[in-house]
């Protein structure tokens, strides 16, 4: 959270008043250890892909929280990047998100959105069973969100 929150004031200072950036982190979420480089490629998109050419205040969320954790129980851990940028046309989406439906091999090859396909490849290795990586929707001229979702308590 720490590396967050530094790379997020950098990018203030480098775009002023035009960047706000909002973190609702759930304060236990802050002694996970996740995997490096989980969430500086999406925030990175947030720069390349739907802030920068978008005009007025630019703003991205980072919300983290657990999903279904009970007592003593490995949970899900939820990461959620969201930005009021110009979204993705609905067919590049659908390509994206069908990139990133691909075994994992697959998707290190994808090409486009190398981040996204790293960081989804990578959490599918670690989880081979279930529901987890990378997950994105968007609405063209109003943002996207991109969901992370894996294991809690992993040992790194």
């Amino acid at each position: 959270a720490e590396l967050l929150e530094r790379y997020l004031h950098i990018q203030k200072m480098r775009f002023g008043k035009r960047f706000e950036f909002e973190i609702q982190i759930e304060r236990s979420i802050m002694e996970e250890k996740i995997p490096k480089l989980i969430l500086q490629p999406i925030l990175e998109n947030s720069f390349h892909h739907g802030l920068v050419n978008q005009s007025g205040n630019w703003i991205l969320k980072v919300e983290g929280e657990f999903s279904a954790r009970e007592t003593g129980e490995i949970g899900v851990l939820i990461l959620t990047v969201t930005d009021n940028g110009g979204g993705i046309a609905k067919e590049r989406l659908m390509e994206i998100q069908k990139n990133l439906n691909k075994e994992t091999k697959s998707a290190l090859n994808a090409g486009a959105h190398i981040g996204l396909g790293n960081v989804n490849a990578r959490i599918k290795l670690m989880y081979p069973e279930g529901n987890y990586g990378v997950f994105i929707d968007s609405v063209e001229g109003m943002g996207t969100t991109v969901t992370i979702k894996m294991e809690a308590g992993i040992e790194i």
